[in-house]
């Protein structure tokens, strides 16, 4: 078992072995099993099939069904290690992480949800809302300054929806991508901004073990940039300050002990990054 919220989900590996009797012939077989209090995983299961089918197969697991009316999701899983560790390590190039995001962003799939602007600024209600209540610095502002930055919405293309540095697996200097729950149609810059800021907090709290990761941010959003089409930068500052502030959220719901000044932090950082800054 990877995950368990009792109340939510589970996520699980599992190896397999298939075995023919009447042949004498065995297959062995890695998947990842996702249970789920609702229907989802049904969804996931076409989402990723269509993605894969419209040119992205070599970026995404393969979608072995759903079971349960969607309750249970199975896919392939894939090996590698996270872009946490392969960029704290040197495995993996900001120009090779960018190119496999915008080709994940080109390839022409339509899926059945959104995650635009509006969608985004609902996801974040409650997480302000945690946020004030906890007496957090900043987070009052930070509130008015979101809704005021709020970008026109996006006539939106396929992206992950929750990227960070856990849900890139690298093998052999090549990223994939896992963990489709939230994928959808939406902005682009929603992928790279929810990935610049982990890598950024990674930078801004790990020590010596995040190090890389600020600069490789800095270094990927330029590579992007490069390949995918002109866009203004307080977009990318709004969907950086969007992952930044869910961030600051976690302390206060885990009630940590540092959850004042943890959380403070990252709130600071996303004000920062609604100014045009870091």
């Amino acid at each position: 078992i990877r995950r368990y919220k009792p109340e939510q989900r589970m996520v699980a590996r599992a190896h397999l072995t298939l075995v023919h009797d009447a042949e004498a012939r065995t297959r062995e077989l890695d998947v990842m099993v996702r249970l789920f209090g609702d229907e989802r995983g049904a969804r996931i299961a076409r989402d990723v099939a269509a993605w894969r089918a419209a040119g992205a197969a070599a970026l995404l697991p393969r979608p072995l069904g759903a079971l349960e009316a969607g309750a249970v999701y199975v896919e392939e899983a894939l090996s590698g290690h996270t872009l946490r560790a392969s960029v704290r390590d040197g495995e993996v190039t900001p120009a090779v992480m960018a190119h496999a995001l915008a080709a994940l962003h080109a390839a022409p799939a339509v899926f059945e949800r959104r995650q635009g602007v509006r969608e985004r600024l609902a996801m974040l209600a409650p997480v302000l809302s945690a946020l004030e209540g906890a007496g957090i610095a900043g987070s009052v502002e930070v509130a008015r300054e979101l809704a005021a930055a709020a970008p026109a919405e996006h006539a939106g293309v396929p992206i992950h929806g929750d990227l960070h540095a856990r849900q890139v697996l690298v093998q052999d200097g090549q990223p994939r991508f896992v963990d489709f729950e939230r994928c959808a149609m939406g902005d682009p810059l929603d992928d790279l901004g929810n990935l610049l800021a982990h890598l950024e907090w990674e930078h801004a709290t790990m020590g010596a073990e995040g190090a890389a990761a600020g600069p490789f941010a800095e270094a990927l959003a330029r590579e992007y940039a490069a390949v995918t089409p002109a866009r203004a930068p307080e977009v990318l500052g709004f969907y950086r300050a969007c992952a930044l502030l869910e961030i600051a959220e976690l302390p206060v719901r885990r009630r940590t002990d540092d959850a004042v000044t943890v959380s403070a932090q990252a709130v600071a950082m996303a004000r920062a990054a609604l100014r045009g800054q870091g």
